[in-house]
């Protein structure tokens, strides 16, 4: 078995997306009253749902999605994913940041290093211990470059003070959850291609 990152060309730039996340959440109503308790725990899992235009089956492009998704063999390989919308941060943080102290399992707080004034802005997608993350607040570096950055999902693992943070295409292991399948029609066109993901470790 092997990881594969996502390839970064134009055959792989799909005509739609979605993204989101896969809440680890325990809820438990009551038999007494009805009331709802909710406990949040480590271990949310990013989705994806990529889909691909129609395209003249012996065109380049489509043959390389079906080579690549061949490749992958369901679930037997694992894809290097970054949000297909969001590769890079809206926000000015670039370089080389670095988590400036120790992130306990469970928390939704972020202390990174970066450079004075630096900013991250909502939904940008940072990754750090192997773990990719959403911002879900604008937080800007003080003049020390020191950041609090507050993110969603919770820590699943923690992470130690000194590690990278990347910015730059952050990914998640992912597979796929079914068969892909490549429909054909008359006069060789390749039809319209839908995978879904979902994030592994």
């Amino acid at each position: 078995m092997a990881t594969y990152t996502y390839p970064n060309t134009r055959a792989f730039v799909p005509s739609s997306a979605e993204w989101g996340l896969r809440p680890n959440v325990i809820v438990n109503t009551s038999r007494f009253n009805g009331s709802v308790e909710r406990l949040e725990l480590p271990g949310s899992r990013w989705l994806a749902t990529l889909s691909y235009p129609e395209a003249r089956a012996l065109d380049a492009d489509a043959a390389d999605r079906e080579a690549y998704w061949a490749k992958i063999s369901g679930p037997a390989n694992l894809i290097s994913m970054w949000h297909p919308v969001r590769p890079n941060p809206r926000g000015t943080m670039r370089g080389s940041p670095t988590i400036s102290s120790d992130v306990a399992q469970g928390a939704t707080v972020l202390s990174i290093a970066s450079t004075a004034a630096a900013t991250l802005r909502p939904a940008d997608m940072i990754s750090a211990g192997g773990m990719l993350f959403m911002v879900t607040a604008a937080v800007t570096a003080n003049g020390a470059g020191a950041m609090t950055v507050s993110v969603s999902p919770p820590a699943r693992l923690p992470i130690a003070s000194g590690s990278a943070v990347t910015w730059d295409r952050p990914t998640a292991l992912m597979m796929p959850t079914g068969e892909v399948r490549i429909p054909y029609r008359a006069g060789r066109v390749q039809g319209r291609i839908s995978v879904d993901l979902v994030e592994v470790w």
